[in-house]
């Protein structure tokens, strides 16, 4: 889990823009199962990762191959979220910016498609939503049994470091770029020429109305932190999670 292979255009901001509305479509499907959306949607760097945000942004300290995965035994499960696929649409906007992150879906610049199609709106499905976790016991285990010198025992006990501990995702995410009458557009050669995307790609998506991820996406995450009570001398070390409130207070504070 070293690498992100591709990502995508941020799901929260595009949910974020959906006129003016901070929890519109996508953010608030993510937030009523309880979690935080990914400030970039990612394919990887998911259960297990360390995270902070002391630059004022999401930022990765250690991947979960370096620390917990590594250690012989350990497991991320991963079980069905619901029995249908999530269908939401983010209305544009006529004044909606469209300085979202440039990404590609293998093959595709969402923003730039979105603003070269004059698309009212864009439909996104989650294909097939999962979640993937990890054991508190056995993490409190492993957190407990580091040696000091170990160098990813002050990586966990700082207490400005997060642990990912688990996180939602779906097998694939697909999008359609809607009309006024909300029918899907087809991306013609105008469409495809005017978006920022790679020459040897366009001919690929042109004249298809639909663009899907080729592996699996995550998109929200819960956290831990390390924890140890004060003035108790001998005590294990202790695993909290964090509710999402306290975490988006510790994202907007380190602004």
């Amino acid at each position: 889990m070293r690498k992100m292979l591709f990502c995508v255009a941020t799901l929260s901001a595009l949910a974020g823009c959906a006129a003016n509305k901070p929890n519109a479509g996508l953010n608030q499907y993510i937030r009523d199962l309880d979690y935080q959306p990914f400030a970039l949607p990612r394919s990887q760097d998911g259960v297990g990762t360390i995270i902070d945000f002391k630059n004022g942004t999401e930022s990765l300290v250690a991947t979960g191959d370096e620390c917990f995965l590594k250690m012989n035994g350990s497991t991320v499960n991963k079980r069905k979220v619901g029995t249908t696929d999530v269908e939401r649409t983010i209305d544009l906007g006529a004044d909606m910016s469209f300085s979202l992150p440039r990404s590609l879906l293998s093959f595709a610049d969402i923003s730039g498609l979105a603003k070269a199609s004059k698309a009212k709106s864009i439909k996104v499905s989650l294909k097939q939503p999962f979640e993937q976790y990890i054991s508190r016991l056995q993490f409190r285990s492993y957190v407990n049994g580091l040696s000091s010198t170990d160098p990813c025992k002050p990586l966990l006990t700082d207490a400005q470091n997060l642990i990912i501990s688990q996180t939602l995702g779906a097998e694939s995410v697909s999008y359609q770029f809607l009309d006024s009458s909300d029918n899907a557009i087809s991306l013609t050669a105008d469409i495809v020429n005017g978006a920022n995307l790679k020459p040897e790609l366009r001919s690929k998506i042109q004249n298809t109305n639909k663009l899907e991820t080729a592996e699996p996406l995550l998109i929200g995450y819960r956290t831990w932190d390390v924890t140890k009570p004060s003035g108790v001398i001998g005590t294990e070390l202790d695993v909290r999670e964090v509710p999402r409130q306290e975490l988006e207070a510790r994202r907007e504070n380190s602004r």
